[in-house]
């Protein structure tokens, strides 16, 4: 839709798509649908891939100052953890504020992309999280596989007995998400980024150096 669609309508297939995904989330709510019919449904992905693509959109719109100040984008960030802790444990709740998570995550990234000189913005830059958005992707797809009955089940078949209270359950999940992703960034990931980067560079020499031998050839004008 978006490639044969005048970019001047860009917002509004965007605002299309988040009002179906909500009317969607809706729906299956009201019917007490079964939670990963929810957490799979594609109008409601699309929907959250509209927010993106809405933001996106208003790269020429001036905030009000206040919007994308420091405190705001503190307020964003804040909500952003909160939310998940305090629905995330209950997978019903969760079901409704998960996708419109989205809308907030939505407004942080606008804040950040118009306002870079604030201190939310100098924390983001730290190291140690430039490290984890770096391994994101993989961190992404790796942490719906990684539960605490997992490592129970792996230490059992080395006849050991584990256990521990969500608290503890929690970090131990993230630290074995965060290793998997960073050995997956490591040896998987930069190594096919590179080899991209070789190819197109490579690619690129030989058209220029064809352009290059064409331009030479052609016989002058007297």
């Amino acid at each position: 839709i978006l490639l044969f669609t005048p970019r001047k309508y860009l917002a509004r297939i965007c605002i299309g798509f988040m009002l179906a995904g909500a009317t969607m989330l809706a729906w299956l709510v009201l019917v007490k649908a079964h939670p990963n019919a929810i957490h799979v449904d594609p109008l409601i992905a699309f929907g959250m891939l509209g927010v993106g693509g809405f933001v996106a959109s208003l790269k020429n719109l001036k905030p009000s100052a206040w919007l994308v100040s420091a405190p705001a984008q503190a307020a964003a960030g804040l909500a952003l953890i909160a939310i998940p802790m305090v629905f995330g444990y209950f997978r019903i709740a969760w079901n409704v504020w998960g996708p419109l998570t989205c809308t907030v995550a939505g407004l942080f990234l606008f804040q950040i992309a118009r306002n870079q000189r604030t201190p939310v913005v100098a924390f983001l830059n730290l190291w140690p999280l430039r490290s984890l958005g770096r391994v994101s992707y993989a961190f992404y797809v790796l942490h719906q596989f990684i539960h605490f009955y997992d490592v129970q089940a792996v230490f059992h078949k080395l006849h050991i007995d584990i256990d521990g209270p969500p608290i503890v359950q929690l970090p131990l999940e993230l630290f074995i998400t965060v290793a998997l992703a960073t050995l997956s960034w490591h040896f998987f990931e930069r190594p096919l980024l590179r080899l991209g980067a070789r190819l197109t560079a490579r690619e690129g020499a030989e058209a220029s150096t064809a352009t290059s031998t064409c331009q030479s050839r052609k016989p002058k004008r007297p």
